[in-house]
């Protein structure tokens, strides 16, 4: 059996979005797709497409599409962004493309020349705000203890570095903000303290002024490499963290004031799995959080007497109902970028939008086969824009192209 990948899963705190890939050469699709509002588990997950387009309209990616060099972030109005460290066109820097709701729009995302997001292990994209809500971009800059905050414009469509980096003490290792609230994770290297940096930041994005810095008393977790995550939920910080041995995973919780006791052990999670985004109804503590690597999706449950239960999905993924027919894409792909410098014209050179009409096909399920029996040769060979692709990235070819750079 074949895997579908997700490229990035974003969650707004019930809800997940997810971006797969479909098809080949100038006939892949981008698809994004939204799962059902607060799912009780695993098992009742389902994903619904809400988007797509041809991947030939937007930003080229380099790198594998389950690399951690990927961001991406849904705000409370589900607009959906993905930011990679490394791409290729319109320009050779981080970049990325975002798609709104309200305009049925894919848009690329550029940034500013000498962009020092240089660092996978640390990065966050995150809104504040509110409803108007400004997108922003904290990174590990060149020192291990400075990040970079980048303020989003929507006219330009340009991701601008900010002058002066946030000094915080120890090296980072993660960050997780939400509305404005930053929480950098970092640790000292000769000692091994933990330590939890805590700032506000405003939206012209100058780093905080006041700030607060705690000591995480972990026990043998380690918060370096792709063992741990962080996320900010309800208000609540989560620590997501395997232990020296690499066999035992846990989690923990800081409300702001005081440190959770270390949650039961998970003894058979897979050390790659990415995300962990808790699940729950809004104003309520999650139930269980989600996570998926090169092997499937997955769950850790958080209440009750299962908590520490890690799951594998009955499906690997699957979008049900029917898909966005994407627009036909003009023969121009990109034109000169003239906005190297965030003037306004750049966002004629950034837009690209998204047509109407959507044809049923059923599901995508991890054979790649729908209800309407489309396989996945069929799907490489199909080109035109009267036809729907079914969003569906085939293990072998993430395989296939490990070693090459890979459009997402």
């Amino acid at each position: 059996m074949s895997y579908i990948g997700p490229v990035c899963v974003a969650s707004n705190g019930n809800t997940l979005y997810a971006v797969v890939t479909s098809g080949y050469g100038d006939s892949e699709v981008v698809i994004l797709a939204r799962s059902n509002v607060a799912p009780s588990s695993l098992d009742a997950l389902t994903w619904t497409a809400v988007a797509s387009t041809y991947q030939k309209t937007l930003t080229t990616i380099s790198g594998i599409s389950m690399d951690t060099n990927v961001e991406c972030h849904v705000d409370n109005q589900g607009v959906f962004t993905l930011l990679s460290m490394f791409s290729k066109s319109p320009i050779d820097r981080p970049s990325g493309y975002q798609y709104s709701p309200t305009t049925k729009a894919w848009t690329n995302i550029a940034t500013t020349p000498g962009y020092k997001w240089g660092n996978a292990a640390g990065k966050a994209l995150f809104t504040v705000n509110g409803s108007s809500s400004t997108l922003m971009h904290i990174y590990l800059g060149t020192a291990l203890d400075g990040s970079n905050i980048a303020v989003f414009n929507p006219k330009t469509r340009i991701m601008t570095e900010g002058k002066n980096p946030w000094v915080t003490r120890g090296a980072v290792s993660q960050y997780t903000a939400a509305n404005g609230a930053i929480y950098v994770t970092s640790y000292n290297i000769s000692t091994g303290a933990v330590y939890l940096n805590m700032g506000t930041v405003s939206a012209n994005g100058a780093p905080p002024v006041s700030t607060k810095v705690v000591t995480l008393d972990i026990g043998t977790c380690i918060v370096y490499g792709n063992n741990v995550k962080t996320v900010l939920r309800e208000g609540l910080y989560y620590l997501y963290c395997g232990n020296t041995d690499l066999v035992n995973f846990r989690w923990f919780t800081f409300d702001g004031t005081k440190q959770s006791a270390s949650s039961p052990a998970i003894t058979n999670a897979r050390r790659s799995a990415k995300g962990f985004l808790p699940l729950g109804p809004a104003g309520k503590p999650p139930t269980w959080a989600f996570l998926y690597d090169a092997l499937g999706l997955v769950s850790v449950t958080m209440k009750g007497s299962k908590a520490g239960e890690w799951r594998d999905a009955k499906y690997k993924f699957n979008i049900s109902g029917t898909i966005p027919k994407p627009k036909p894409v003009s023969a121009k792909r990109f034109s000169s970028l003239d906005s190297e410098n965030g003037s306004g014209a750049g966002a004629k050179i950034f837009l690209r939008a998204v047509g109407g009409g959507t044809e049923s096909h059923g599901g995508i399920e991890e054979n790649g086969l729908g209800s309407g029996g489309l396989s996945i040769g069929a799907l490489a060979g199909i080109v035109g824009s009267a036809v729907v692709v079914l969003g569906v990235v085939v293990f072998g070819v993430w395989r296939r192209r490990k070693a090459q750079p890979k459009q997402i």
